[in-house]
């Protein structure tokens, strides 16, 4: 919620919990969410992680350390108690390899590791790019080990427990992730990294199972969902699909509009929506949604406009 050129929160009745006074906020996630806020005497605004009480639990602009998490990259989601982050290396140009206290005269080195929620980098990695790096789910992750193509799961003291084999791999869902690996396509796996639905998709929506189902495509045109067994039961027929959430998910399109399709593959509501930026999963019984000319509003699973956003202000 934004107001008077601030942002807070409002709880699902429209209350306010935490009074607007961040520059920037983010949905919360795993308890925590990622803020900015105006700060005196600094030239930039301060970024880290709130509470649900408000209270500033991570601030991500310390300056003394050789790794460390920076205002810059203190954006991401908890998950299971982890968010994934780059780590900043600074190597001093003049002595090569050598880490040194930063401020000094260096090179930015670019990897990724996960961050509890004391800040504390706790699983340093290195991995690879963060889009070859997946959050945690049910205390697995997926990663892609730096200087190399092959991609596996750790858990969270950062062991392997599926060994580095897939080109591409995505978070757990449901006890099942999607894996992609030579010309097969992809396909999913449970935690041992047994096949149970054999790679055979082009493409699957990266949120995988989410109430039971899962968006792929077969032809990379049309998407339908799957069941746990692979079986279609909501045919191929959309543009896009996205996932399941309390019984909705968002699909593309309906004379160029998206909208909502229950579980059984029926256009949930009328309301047809406009924007694929905002337009986003439901939390809550609410979701926030795009109308024409960019209008923003948040609607309930009946397709009822509750609340209105103005980011004018």
């Amino acid at each position: 919620m934004r107001r008077n050129g601030a942002w807070g929160y409002i709880d699902t009745e429209g209350t306010t919990v935490i009074p607007s006074r961040f520059t920037s906020a983010d949905r919360f996630s795993d308890g925590l969410a990622s803020v900015r806020w105006r700060e005196q005497g600094k030239a930039s605004d301060p970024s880290g992680y709130i509470d649900r009480t408000g209270r500033i639990v991570i601030k991500c602009d310390g300056d003394d350390a050789n790794i460390r998490m920076t205002a810059q990259r203190c954006q991401g989601k908890f998950a299971d108690g982890f968010v994934m982050a780059e780590v900043e290396i600074f190597r001093c140009a003049d002595e090569p390899g050598n880490p040194k206290q930063y401020p000094c005269k260096g090179q930015w080195i670019n990897r990724i590791g996960f961050y509890d929620k004391t800040g504390r980098l706790a699983i340093p990695g290195p991995y690879w790019s963060a889009g070859a790096v997946s959050r945690f789910v049910d205390g697995l992750a997926g990663v892609q080990v730096f200087g190399t193509n092959q991609k596996g799961f750790i858990d969270t003291s950062g062991r392997w427990l599926i060994n580095p084999q897939f080109d591409q791999v995505t978070s757990f869902s449901e006890g099942l992730a999607a894996v992609r690996t030579g010309p097969a396509g992809w396909g999913f796996i449970n935690k041992r990294g047994d096949f149970v639905i054999p790679a055979q998709f082009v493409s699957v929506n990266s949120a995988g199972f989410s109430g039971g189902l899962a968006a792929v495509s077969v032809d990379g045109k049309q998407h339908g969902y799957i069941d746990r067994s692979g079986r279609f039961v909501i045919q191929p027929r959309f543009k896009d699909a996205g996932p399941f959430s309390e019984g909705l998910a968002l699909v593309c399109c309906d004379e160029d509009r998206l909208r909502y399709i229950d579980i059984k593959g029926n256009w949930a509501f009328d309301l047809k929506l406009s924007g694929t930026v905002w337009t986003d999963s439901f939390i809550d019984g609410v979701a926030l949604a795009e109308l024409e000319r960019g209008q923003l509003v948040y609607i309930d699973r009946t397709g009822r406009i509750i609340a209105r956003r103005d980011d004018s202000k």
